[in-house]
Order: C-alpha cells, then sequence, then structure tokens
C-alpha cells in the first residue's frame, strides 16, 4: 500500500466542528462540516443520521487511523452548552467504534502541542483561546497552502474548526508514522 492510499481522519466533534481527511502523503483530500439541525443559537443540535451518513461514506474510503479531538467541561459553555459537547463527541466515538476502525482519542494539549500550535503562557484565558484559533489557522495554511478554510463558499473568514479538524487529519497521519 502506497503513503497515498492510506487515508487519514481528523475530527472536532463540535456543533460547528469538521470531518477533514489527508492521505499519507500529506496531501489534502476534502472536509466536511458536522451536520447540524435547527439554525443557529440554543436551538441547534446535531444531525445524528446526516452525522452517520458523513462518518460513513468517508469511513467507506477506508482510513488507516483517525484522531477524535477529545472534549472537555468548558465552564463559559454553562450546562446546555457543556451537554451539547458531550453528546457530540458521545455519538462520533460510538459511531467510530461500530465501523471497528482504528482511532485514537486525543486531548487538544497534546495533538496542539504536537502541531506547535499552542500559545505562550499567561494571559486571559478568552484572549489564550483566540491565539491558539488563529494559530491553528496559521500552521494550517502552511502546511496545506491552498486549501480553502473557509466553513462556506459565503464565508468571508476561515473556520478555527476546519483547521483544527485538518490538523487533527495531519496528526493522525504523523502518528502513524507517515511524516
Amino acid at each position: 500500500m502506497s503513503d497515498s492510499d492510506r487515508l487519514f481522519l481528523g475530527i472536532d466533534p463540535g456543533l460547528t466542528g469538521f470531518v477533514a481527511m489527508v492521505d499519507g502523503a500529506g496531501k489534502f483530500r476534502g472536509a466536511w462540516a458536522i451536520p447540524t439541525l435547527g439554525g443557529s443559537g440554543a436551538k441547534r443540535t446535531y444531525d445524528v443520521k446526516g452525522m452517520s451518513e458523513l462518518l460513513h461514506e468517508r469511513l467507506y474510503e477506508q482510513p488507516t487511523l483517525v484522531a477524535l479531538e477529545r472534549q472537555q467541561v468548558n465552564p463559559s459553555k454553562g450546562s446546555g452548552g457543556n451537554y451539547m459537547t458531550g453528546r457530540g463527541y458521545g455519538l462520533v466515538e460510538g459511531m467510530l467504534a461500530a465501523e471497528a476502525l482504528p482511532y485514537e482519542v486525543v486531548t487538544p494539549k497534546h495533538w496542539k502541542k504536537a502541531q506547535g500550535v499552542i500559545p505562550p503562557p499567561g494571559g486571559e484565558p478568552k484572549k489564550r483561546r483566540a491565539e491558539g484559533k488563529r494559530l491553528a489557522i496559521e500552521r494550517a495554511q502552511q502546511l496545506f497552502p491552498g486549501v480553502d478554510l473557509r466553513p462556506t463558499e459565503r464565508s468571508r473568514k476561515p473556520s478555527p474548526d476546519k483547521a483544527e479538524a485538518l490538523l487533527l487529519a495531519d496528526y493522525a497521519r504523523k502518528a502513524w508514522g507517515g511524516v
């Protein structure tokens, strides 16, 4: 099996998350938004059927390894936001297990350190988070020049969630030994 035949998925399972795919040679193969229903805000929820179809379609291409970002409690999200975060994470992990695919649950701290996107210590948590998102976009643009990181064609700004999913896929590739 050649490097380009191996496929690696990175999944940021949040409501604004993405599934990204790269091959063993580090070539971008695609990125897809996590399917949701209900518009925006508190009424937005996961489209479970759509998520299952998306993952099944992508998993049908036989990825070698999937990197799933571990979700954790965020006090600023409140109980409802944390519930949805945990729900999405659990749905995705259950679907990966049902497909019997090799996957690795990776903490944000671990994969971000490996990809060099951890902001310098100190400062306000909100500013550190924003800096981390900026660094993720910058790193994804360095590794995958020409890849459109906007969440939709109508968007003006790149999506940090799409960039992070792409960096997770690249992390999976490097973890497998396809550096």
